[in-house]
């Protein structure tokens, strides 16, 4: 309730509300993104289209907190253009490894939902952030039944330390107004 009390309370004092939703994969950011869209009539961008494309992961850019997310090109494509009543971008799909184009129509409500979505170039722009935490042996079973047993791995060996090392390195729980979960 205290989520939906600030955010309302936000929306009655701003012309247009910026959210993050930033925390641990698997524990319902995209969850609460759609949720507050739906009862808000928001505008959600996800991380997700903006991992990095496998030819920039260079040794220096993958040793950087958060630094597999490209945080150039969500800065350009969004952060900038906050005040556009439509933006058009490009998603990236890793899967197949090619961009997108897509619009959004910005409406009152603008939520970045994801990982990475704290980053401090990306903090000036929020008016209200938020951390969304899960219990690592909960997380794991979201992960398994969401991405199935196949990708578990890549998770545990790969992205969920990519994660934790962003979170540790750069405060984002601490940063964050509200905490849920944990």
């Amino acid at each position: 309730m205290q989520l939906y009390s600030r955010v309302g309370s936000l929306l009655n004092s701003k012309d247009r509300v910026i959210v993050a939703i930033d925390g641990k994969c698997a524990s319902g950011k995209s969850t609460l993104a759609n949720k507050l869209k739906e009862k808000y009539n928001g505008t959600v961008f996800h991380m997700d289209d903006y991992f990095l494309p496998f030819e920039r992961k260079t040794l220096d850019r993958m040793s950087e907190p958060g630094g597999n997310v490209d945080y150039e090109r969500i800065y350009e494509e969004v952060f900038l253009k906050l005040a556009a009543d439509i933006i058009e971008f490009r998603r990236f799909d890793c899967r197949d490894g090619v961009y997108y184009k897509d619009s959004r129509r910005m409406n009152k409500l603008i939520i970045i939902e994801g990982a990475y979505s704290m980053r401090p170039e990306f903090r000036k722009f929020y008016d209200l952030s938020i951390f969304i935490d899960i219990d690592d042996k909960l997380q794991i079973e979201r992960i398994k039944k969401r991405n199935g047993e196949h990708m578990l791995s890549k998770f545990i060996n790969e992205w969920i330390p990519l994660e934790n090392k962003y979170f540790t390195e750069l405060n984002i729980k601490e940063e964050c107004e509200i905490v849920l979960g944990e």
